[in-house]
């Protein structure tokens, strides 16, 4: 079967985008929050269900957001954290999702109010989050080098030590060795400002340490674990300062060399408007989105990128999810039209 797109996979019933999707244990979708088109931030949730193809409203969050994030945990809950309020403030909130009981509960408060952050489910099960906009270091320095751990044991928030820069839309990748490597982003003063610097987190140690830095420059792009145990980092906002600057650059890096390597270029530049990407259960990874309908395939074998079946419409900001069958849900987002309310699957 040749690589497509599937159009007919019914709306979500609320139109979004940069909301977060989350696979649960029973096979469900679960979306919550979002850029809606009457809000900046959205409390809404629904979830998708594969075997009918059908989206059911779920409990509200106590809390509108957007450009938060959304972190399944192994007790099977999802962890949703801080993100964009509708009056535009960067939230200190966190709820969790119980599947079981289709309900939200509070998660404690974060050290520092953020949004355009990240979090890594960490190998023993607590939540690394790290960097974003926020408060800053200072009167003109909104980006936070701060990083925390929330620990679904006892329920609570920690500081730990920060990052050696204050970055956001930056990327953060679990290692094969439980280590957590940060890359690239913008920062510190919020300019579009993009860095080629990267800092691995052992949570073993709780130290940070900077290593070799990317070739490129680059903020909201993505960065995929492969099965190797490589890297795979892709497209992205770069530098001269200019929102329309989008790189096409793909790299790698190599945890066991420590360094990066250039590797395939996109076919379409990805990142002003925000794409997403995941590894498919064949190993090679799915780009898709930015501002187009387009989406690609990379081969890590050959290095490569191809361009692989269109959407039906073009998209900024979905999410993309990987159902437990293989295929991809991709979920609303945002065109010229405003938020989009479709969802459609890929199928490799």
């Amino acid at each position: 079967m040749n690589a497509t797109f599937d159009s007919l996979t019914r709306n979500m019933t609320v139109a979004r985008a940069r909301h977060s999707a989350t696979l649960l244990p029973d096979g469900h979708v679960l979306v919550a929050g979002g850029f809606v088109a009457t809000s900046p931030a959205t409390q809404s949730a629904e979830l998708y269900d594969p075997s009918s193809s059908t989206w059911n409203a779920t409990e509200d969050m106590a809390d509108a957001r957007s450009r938060h994030t959304a972190t399944w945990l192994p007790s099977g809950k999802v962890l949703v954290v801080g993100g964009r309020s509708g009056s535009g403030l960067a939230l200190a909130t966190a709820e969790l999702f119980d599947p079981v009981f289709a309900a939200w509960t509070a998660a404690g408060d974060l050290s520092v109010p953020r949004d355009s952050h990240t979090a890594t489910l960490l190998a023993d099960g607590r939540v690394l989050v790290t960097g974003g906009l926020s408060l800053g270091d200072g009167p003109d320095n909104p980006v936070e080098k701060s990083a925390e751990i929330y620990d679904p044991n006892t329920g609570t928030w920690s500081l730990i030590d920060h990052m050696s820069h204050a970055r956001f839309g930056h990327t953060a990748t679990l290692l094969a060795d439980g280590t957590v490597i940060i890359a690239g982003g913008a920062g510190p003063r919020s300019d579009g400002v993009y860095t080629v610097t990267v800092e691995i987190y052992n949570p073993a140690s709780g130290v940070w340490n900077n290593v070799n830095p990317m070739a490129t420059p680059r903020g909201s792009h993505n960065a995929v674990l492969l099965l190797d145990g490589t890297v795979l980092v892709a497209g992205g906002l770069t530098l001269p300062v200019n929102t329309r600057h989008v790189t096409a650059e793909s790299e790698l890096f190599v945890p066991g060399m420590g360094r990066w390597i250039r590797t395939g270029h996109l076919n379409v530049p990805r990142g002003a408007a925000g794409f997403e990407a995941c590894r498919l259960a064949n190993g090679t990874v799915l780009v898709a989105g930015g501002r187009t309908a387009t989406a690609e395939l990379y081969d890590p074998q050959i290095g490569q990128w191809a361009l692989t079946g269109s959407m039906a419409v073009s998209r900024s900001r979905p999410a993309l999810t990987q159902l437990a069958d293989g295929t991809v849900l991709v979920t609303g987002g945002e065109n010229f039209s405003g938020a989009v309310a479709s969802a459609e699957i890929y199928v490799p």
